[in-house]
């Protein structure tokens, strides 16, 4: 069953996004005494409710140098794009969280496949629109195409919400990894324009 509800999606407000984040805190569980990887934390207000879980590590992936050089201190990040750290850092994580991220590259299914492949979580915690930036993201791309699931030439930030790909489109994706679906979650957009905003958390 899909809960469905109504926040405010602004992450650029500390005041609403920590709203959000008490709103899918249960989503979060999950990291307590657990490895964790985050990728794309930007401001890093998850990094911080993860870290209030007591996981036995932490480790993002922030290819951005002023978000990087924010990170709360003592926190592991990888200063690089997540290419880069699934070619050099073969380790897997009980827990990978991945929001907000999605909707930037031009191949999200890219992005997916380096996490189910080589990260093999126990936990998958996704959140997501249905809206991205250009038709090419819901096609595979080679890797070479620039703003690539983090790619050398970094993210495609979107050019308009335009265009719309099946709620659960996603979601089938991680399920023919052999994932079971846990929780399945709505959140309206009141932010930018509206649009379908979902939280999954899968577990193996």
């Amino acid at each position: 069953m899909v809960d469905i509800t109504t926040v405010s999606h602004d992450t650029k407000t500390p005041e609403n996004y920590s709203k959000y984040l008490d709103r899918i805190d249960s989503y979060l569980e999950v990291c307590r005494d657990k490895t964790v990887l985050e990728i794309g934390p930007c401001h890093w207000m998850m990094s911080e409710r993860i870290l209030s879980k007591n996981p036995i590590s932490l480790d993002t992936i922030e290819p951005d140098p002023y978000a990087h050089n924010r990170r709360p201190e003592g926190l592991t990040n990888h200063l690089m794009t997540a290419n880069d750290f699934f070619a050099k850092d073969k380790r897997t994580f009980d827990v990978v969280i991945c929001v907000g991220v999605l909707y930037h590259l031009h191949s999200p299914i890219h992005m997916l496949e380096l996490i189910l492949n080589i990260a093999k979580p126990e936990h998958f915690v996704l959140e997501t629109t249905n809206n991205i930036a250009t038709k090419p993201s819901i096609y595979k791309e080679e890797m070479s195409v620039p703003g690539n699931a983090f790619g050398d030439k970094g993210i495609n930030k979107p050019v308009g919400y335009n265009v719309t790909i099946p709620n659960d489109y996603y979601e089938n994706i991680v399920l023919d990894f052999n994932y079971k679906l846990c929780n399945k979650e709505y959140i309206e957009e009141t932010f930018r324009s509206k649009c379908d905003v979902f939280i999954w958390r899968f577990k193996k």
